[in-house]
């Protein structure tokens, strides 16, 4: 519940600094403003990026508690899934 939560928040809130700054919405900029599609993307990486660090925390805590053991893979596909598909 704790990560979809922040995933979320973070993205309300980069939602928020677009319109103060009068950008397009994130998704409607990939898909109508191909003038610079690296940069929008990279810029997009960087609001993510600290909500796939946070799953991956958040993932790590959860298998030292419940499994007494961390699997990488395990945490790069949980981390994955929750910091990019909400």
């Amino acid at each position: 519940m704790l990560q979809p939560m922040a995933a979320a928040f973070l993205a309300f809130r980069a939602g928020l600094r677009d319109a103060r700054e009068g950008r397009p919405p994130y998704d409607w900029k990939l898909l109508t403003h191909s003038g610079h599609p690296g940069t929008d993307i990279r810029s997009g990486w960087r609001d993510v990026w600290r909500i796939f660090c946070g799953a991956i925390i958040i993932d790590v805590i959860y298998e030292i508690i419940v499994f007494g053991w961390v699997y990488p893979l395990e945490t790069l596909i949980a981390a994955t899934v929750l910091a990019l598909v909400p």
